[in-house]
């Protein structure tokens, strides 16, 4: 086997031969490489994890007490955004006649657009009706006057924080039970944008 040095001076030797033969597209491509460098591992859920997280949430979304943590679940069963644009998710972002939802992502400010899947129209429908009783429910979906005071917030913000999402989303996957009467995987809630 090559050791790490021989390798390094052997993609050098290469870095020279395509440097002096004009390659550009080959050089950008071993430029790439970098010693000691491993690709992350994708971790994703199958299709059958996300169908019966789906239908758990589509469960408790009848408990009005647990009613928000199922609609976090809808937003990212659908389209994933990051947690901190599910936390301030606005009802203007919905456009429930033509069945799509559109926002500006904070972190790169792209906009990112999605068709709402028919069976949850009247779940959104219901959710919105519900959460307008809150003082801030007819902007946000998850406004904060819904969410319990942590006592330790420095400043006020007008819809729930990012750790509660995180928390609603894992207690979704953690009272799934799959067909087998096995758990989803215990993935991170950004590990929604990789199964997407």
């Amino acid at each position: 086997a090559f050791s790490p040095q021989t390798i390094r001076k052997r993609v050098e030797a290469l870095r020279a031969m395509l440097r002096a033969g004009g390659r550009k597209e080959q050089l950008e491509f071993v430029e790439l490489w970098r010693a000691g460098r491993h690709e992350k591992e994708v971790r994703y859920w199958s299709l059958e994890e996300l169908d019966c997280m789906d239908v758990q949430a589509l469960q408790m979304f009848e408990d009005e007490s647990i009613r928000p943590r199922a609609m976090a679940h809808i937003i990212h069963s659908m389209m994933a955004p990051r947690i901190s644009d599910t936390a301030a998710f606005r009802w203007d972002y919905f456009d429930l006649q033509q069945g799509r939802i559109c926002l500006r992502a904070v972190k790169n400010n792209k906009n990112c657009c999605q068709y709402i899947q028919y069976r949850f129209m009247p779940v959104i429908t219901r959710y919105k009706e519900w959460v307008s009783q809150f003082a801030g429910g007819d902007e946000y979906l998850f406004p904060s006057s819904m969410a319990q005071r942590s006592g330790s917030s420095r400043r006020t913000v007008p819809h729930i924080s990012n750790k509660s999402i995180r928390k609603w989303l894992a207690q979704i996957r953690d009272s799934t039970e799959l067909r087998d009467g096995a758990n989803p995987q215990q993935l991170s809630s950004h590990c929604y944008r990789h199964s997407l």
